[in-house]
């Protein structure tokens, strides 16, 4: 009877496996981003509000190269959060501007 229930573990844990992979090596992008961005910058807000999404998209973007085997797609994955990153910074930046051009001095 374990055989099955080890079968039946094995298959739910290699399921999820993609998953836990991707959310650890996103949050490790994010760390390293972030402390980045307290070493260099001393920490400002919108420097913070950056770095860690876009460290989570590096993070998500590097998953398929750590476990090549667990993803069916990762070329299709890659170009998703490679995309989603660029596109974040190019937004971001943008709104940065656009917030800017509308601050009035005191």
């Amino acid at each position: 009877m374990n055989s099955g229930k080890d079968k039946r573990f094995r298959k739910s844990e290699s399921k999820r496996k993609p998953y836990r992979i991707t959310l650890i090596s996103g949050l490790v992008g994010a760390s390293i981003l972030l402390l980045f961005e307290l070493v260099s910058y001393y920490g400002e807000c919108r420097d913070l509000a950056f770095a860690a999404p876009l460290g989570l998209f590096i993070g998500f973007l590097a998953a398929p190269e750590i476990e090549p085997k667990h993803f069916k797609l990762p070329v299709l994955w890659q170009l998703i959060f490679g995309g989603g990153s660029a596109d974040y910074c190019l937004v971001f930046s943008w709104g940065l501007e656009v917030i800017s051009q509308f601050q009035q001095p005191l």
